[in-house]
């Protein structure tokens, strides 16, 4: 990803931050990236999961199919 956003040319400085990690008491997350502009900040995670991809619209299901036609359901990722 990092070597990736070299390719990114803004036209406005930004600010990028790498592996962040943040917690609120108990509560833990983390992501690949967060670029900070003047205007607002932009979340970069990405996740490496191969076979035909579905988003379900209107049951919010987030599924794929593997190499073995095996389906697997996942968390919608728009909701989370």
């Amino acid at each position: 990803m990092r070597q990736r956003f070299i390719e990114f040319q803004p036209d406005e400085d930004v600010h990028a931050l790498w592996d962040v990690g943040l917690a609120i008491g108990s509560w833990k997350t983390q992501f690949d990236g967060i670029v900070l502009t003047n205007r607002g900040a932009i979340i970069i995670d990405s996740k490496n999961i191969s076979g035909r991809l579905h988003f379900d619209d209107k049951t919010s299901e987030f599924y794929r199919f593997d190499s073995n036609d095996v389906k697997e359901v996942f968390d919608d990722p728009a909701s989370n």
